[in-house]
């Protein structure tokens, strides 16, 4: 029980640790890729769940892709910064719902534009559109996280 409740208390934290793990793996695949093969085959296949992954989508550093494509490290690295800020102003900025999917917007247009090949953004666009995504889910999310949080006079590190 006093596991769940420091998870509870600390879940913005984990969240944060979560996904700078992941740009992390994301920026060592191709890192590792000369020196240890296998490392870096365990860094796209344990990201493969979450990102398609294609070489033409992808950042490049040594000649090898990155294990996630550029939106989807847009979205984990924005998550990353993003978490770590709304942690140090904890509840002092909050974005609402409505303001959340506006945000979204340009990522998700985006996405739609390429699929169905309306234009074909370069993988900056895609990670910018992709941090801006991030932005928002942290701050519409966190803030809902923080309100679980115990008050600071009654908690307990």
């Amino acid at each position: 029980m006093k596991a769940l409740r420091w998870i509870g208390r600390h879940g913005a934290e984990l969240l944060t640790a979560l996904w700078i793990l992941t740009t992390a793996i994301a920026i060592a695949a191709p890192l590792l890729a000369e020196a240890s093969p296998a490392m870096s085959a365990g860094c796209y296949i344990s990201l493969a769940p979450l990102c398609h992954q294609h070489a033409d989508r992808s950042f490049h550093l040594e000649g090898h892709k990155m294990a996630l494509c550029a939106r989807c490290l847009g979205i984990f690295a924005g998550m990353s910064v993003f978490g770590v800020i709304a942690i140090i102003v904890r509840r002092r900025f909050v974005i609402g719902f409505r303001a959340m999917l506006l945000l979204l917007a340009p990522m998700v247009a985006d996405a739609f534009g390429n699929i169905f090949g309306l234009w074909n953004t370069g993988n900056t666009l895609r990670a910018a559109t992709g941090a801006l995504a991030g932005f928002a889910v942290v701050f519409w999310i966190y803030p809902i996280i923080f309100e679980f949080e115990p008050s600071n006079e009654n908690s307990t590190n």
